[in-house]
């Protein structure tokens, strides 16, 4: 299977050999409860250095609610989970963020009356060191730091192609636009892992061509991981590395894209038959 996505590999057999060098996130029999429903249930995984994971399933499989583990949203009730070797499943969300974990949203969560440039410098407030005062005189170190923070920006308005709207207010945006300014403000905050939940959803094809390829491209020019939540199939075969399926929050599967593609549990349950064609 040839990948559709325009980006800088040959295709998804490339993808498939990627090599990883050891583990960036590491998750232990997590499990978290609400009520009577075990949302993610003895959970067990691990991230590799450079790599996309997918995560798929159907609805209420529990695939966001990992997430909002990983980025401290939720407290496990069982098991830990590992960033570069530190535990972090009950460390706040700055912390988590500040150890270099990026996150965006199914629902998406920016600040309308901003431009896009403001949205994406917000994302850089964990990378900000200057004091009130100097801050505000605007002096010293703290211009300083305000030009280096707005070169970093400027890098993710080239790379995600976001010239024409750089100064528009993020309320006056499509959708999809806005899905990408989303995508811009994580990646602003420099994350060695990247989770990304449903970037896709709500998509015409041609934004879903589009935001696959920044994603690829991200990680081939940024070299973060990347842990995805889609739903959309033809995209994580076509630009995942390793995929990992869950059902009522129990992992049921693990591999590569083809070996998902071919597991009959998988196929019969989420990816209908013309997976395998």
């Amino acid at each position: 299977m040839k990948c559709q996505w325009q980006h800088t590999s040959q295709d998804c057999e490339c993808k498939l050999g990627v090599e990883t060098i050891g583990e960036i996130l590491r998750v232990e029999s997590v499990s978290v409860t609400f009520g009577k429903v075990r949302a993610v249930d003895n959970v067990t995984l691990e991230v590799a250095q450079g790599e996309i994971l997918a995560v798929i399933g159907p609805n209420g499989a529990g695939k966001t609610s990992l997430l909002n583990c990983i980025n401290g949203f939720y407290r496990p009730e069982r098991g830990e989970i590992y960033f570069e070797n530190k535990p972090i499943a009950r460390r706040p969300r700055h912390e988590i963020a500040k150890l270099g974990i990026a996150r965006t949203f199914q629902n998406i969560n920016l600040y309308d009356h901003l431009s896009t440039l403001d949205n994406l410098l917000a994302g850089r407030h964990s990378h900000m060191s200057t004091g009130l005062l100097t801050g505000a005189l605007f002096f010293g170190k703290a211009r300083q730091e305000e030009i280096e923070h707005r070169e970093k920006v400027e890098q993710i308005v080239d790379l995600l192609d976001l010239q024409p709207i750089r100064k528009t207010p993020v309320a006056f945006l499509s959708y999809g636009l806005r899905k990408k300014v989303e995508l811009g403000r994580a990646l602003a905050m420099e994350p060695k892992l990247l989770l990304l939940d449903e970037p896709m959803a709500g998509m015409n094809v041609e934004e879903k061509e589009d935001m696959a390829r920044y994603i690829i491209d991200i990680q081939e020019l940024r070299k973060p991981s990347i842990m995805l939540v889609e739903h959309d199939m033809e995209v994580v075969m076509d630009i995942s590395d390793r995929v990992i399926v869950l059902d009522f929050g129990h992992k049921i599967a693990e591999g590569t894209p083809r070996e998902i593609s071919t597991d009959q549990r998988v196929v019969s349950a989420y990816l209908g038959e013309e997976i395998q064609s």
